[in-house]
């Protein structure tokens, strides 16, 4: 099954110039990968792109009349979109959006319409997904699932991906096609006006009887047999035979588009059973995937143990219902609303979306989810809880997330690491000067700020860099060491509060020589790297050199990389090691 390696977009939303956003590792295998950016930084779009090039639409909105004006990136002087999608198989689908003067889209793909292995379920799940479960009515809550699981077992779009069209999509073709031929008669109508001279549209209708009765009106097709003169026609050759032609075509676009409304008239009148088969294969995935659901959120939320057992009902309230109700302890339901939290509602939606992927999935669609933000306003404790549960239940898939927390990413990169799932990381920024965004692979935190002015040389930078990342290591090591901090009025601990305990707690290990390194270098944070000290500015290169090393040395001694655990201890266990026990200290 397929997997992204690369998006390329141009002139779409606010990428006013051509932005690539590669998805694979070194070796060009497909990864999972996180966006970091702030809200309004182009994250949204970018996946956007994603989605409407692999499944011709945004969102969860497949409707063909939908406008697509709003993906034309503002004030841009150019009235086309390009977007490609490069897949691990080798194909690359393109895609176009075509802008009229009035603003509205036309979709078109290159060659390839959307790849069939991306057909089933919506493959990117956006925090008003999750609202919106809650938000439809449970008598028809179903209908959030039909395009899930409206494929049938066993057709699955990996192994023939053009010949597996359901009946649903086979209209959804021809209603498309409709809209492609309307196109095509419009812009010829234009370019057949402006060819005659031919200002006001009403002078010259576009359908039925008048469209004729017009062009012999203006002498520019159609003549009668008694017309039949030279002198009759307005235009001279060769331009009289082009917009003879295309008059023609003109014409026939009409009986084409007659016989495209009597196939969707068929196809809907069969629609009625196609329809009842997709409520059928929704009741039954349905009740495979509510157990899996709750089983999964005993296992994360501290809550279950307080509200019970869940009762989950397909199909009881109506054909399309789906009603989820908790079973207290002592024997009577309850609404969800009435007994849990927000941030736990929000799991149970969660879960239903990504059993229900990983239901689709199991029919054929590729193993790819985007999570456009969807912890945003989750509890901490569940989000870390269920993040860790996805990466593990979505073993081998291909994840994107997007988030605006800068904490919240290095968890998700750390979890990633742990559960042995390759993951990239990209920056993702709005350069207002260049109108387009812009991707910064990695994240640009302590760490990478100081192995970067390493590099440069620059004493007062290097200083600067490794107090900082020094008292981001005293910050976490404070914590997991249990250490002893001075307290004072009104205080907010910093270097100088938390140093002393982690430095009495460590220095009696293997790790004596790069404390004492660091201990006798460390007031050069201040002094030379935060405030001003005429003395400070002869301060050598490799004086600085030495305290921003032994930093980067102490962190790799601290932080495992294998585990992605701080070192830790505790007054039961004073035992100093990781997790895993990849690291140990006596």
């Amino acid at each position: 099954m397929s997997k992204v390696v690369r998006l390329t977009a141009d002139n779409f939303r606010g990428m006013h110039t051509e932005v690539e956003l590669g998805l694979s590792d070194k070796n060009g295998k497909a990864t999972s990968a996180l966006l970091l950016g702030e809200n309004g930084s182009g994250k949204s779009s970018l996946v956007d792109a994603i989605q409407l090039v692999l499944q011709g639409f945004v969102g969860r909105d497949t409707s063909t009349k939908r406008s697509l004006g709003g993906l034309l990136p503002i004030s841009s002087d150019r009235s086309a979109s390009e977007l490609a999608v490069e897949l691990d198989d080798g194909r690359t689908i393109r895609a176009s959006i075509i802008f009229d003067e009035g603003g509205d889209g036309k979709l078109s793909f290159h060659w390839h319409t959307p790849t069939g292995d991306f057909r089933g379920a919506p493959l990117v799940l956006r925090r008003a997904d999750v609202l919106k479960f809650w938000d439809v009515p449970e008598e028809r809550r179903q209908s959030l699932f039909f395009d899930t699981f409206r494929l049938k077992p066993g057709s699955g779009p990996a192994s023939t991906p053009q010949t597996a069209i359901g009946g649903d999509e086979e209209l959804h073709l021809v209603m498309r096609r409709r809209v492609q031929i309307k196109e095509h008669r419009r812009i010829l109508h234009r370019w057949v006006r402006e060819q005659a001279g031919i200002d006001d549209p009403n002078q010259l209708p576009i359908t039925g009887k008048g469209f004729i009765d017009g062009c012999r009106r203006h002498r520019i097709a159609f003549p009668t047999p008694r017309n039949r003169v030279e002198e009759w026609w307005k235009l001279q050759p060769p331009e009289r035979e082009a917009v003879e032609e295309a008059c023609r075509r003109i014409a026939l676009c009409a009986k084409w588009i007659k016989e495209t409304e009597e196939n969707i008239r068929f196809l809907e009148s069969k629609g009625q059973d196609a329809s009842s088969d997709v409520l059928t294969r929704t009741n039954q995935a349905l009740l495979k995937i509510s157990a899996a659901v709750g089983n999964a959120f005993r296992e994360i939320s501290t809550a279950a143990s307080r509200v019970g057992d869940f009762k989950f009902s397909v199909g009881d309230l109506s054909k399309s219902s789906l009603e989820v109700h908790v079973l207290r302890s002592d024997g009577t339901l309850a609404y969800p609303r009435d007994v849990l939290s927000e941030a736990n509602l929000d799991l149970v939606a969660l879960l239903y979306y990504v059993e229900a992927a990983a239901y689709a999935a199991e029919q054929g669609q590729s193993r790819v989810l985007i999570l456009d933000d969807v912890f945003q306003s989750v509890d901490a404790t569940i989000r870390v809880r269920a993040s860790e549960y996805l990466l593990r239940r979505l073993a081998g898939w291909q994840l994107l997330f997007t988030c605006h927390d800068r904490l919240w990413a290095e968890h998700i990169l750390a979890t990633a690491r742990r559960t042995g799932m390759p993951m990239a990381c990209n920056q993702v920024r709005y350069d207002s000067s260049m109108r387009t965004v812009v991707l910064q692979a990695e994240l640009a935190g302590p760490k990478r700020r100081l192995l970067s002015v390493l590099e440069s040389g620059d004493p007062g930078s290097i200083c600067s860099a490794a107090g900082l990342m020094l008292e981001k290591l005293c910050d976490h090591l404070s914590v997991s060491l249990q250490t002893s901090v001075t307290r004072r009025p009104n205080d907010r601990y910093t270097l100088g509060d938390l140093w002393p305990g982690v430095y009495k707690k460590l220095k009696k290990t293997n790790l004596e020589e790069v404390l004492r390194t660091i201990d006798s270098v460390a007031h050069l944070r201040n002094s030379a790297g935060a405030h001003y000290n005429e003395w400070a500015q002869n301060l050598s290169e490799s004086e600085a050199a030495t305290y921003g090393n032994a930093v980067a040395e102490l962190e790799q001694m601290v932080l495992c990389g294998r585990c992605q655990q701080w070192i830790s201890a505790t007054h039961a266990n004073p035992e100093i090691r990781c997790r895993c026990g990849n690291l140990k200290y006596e």
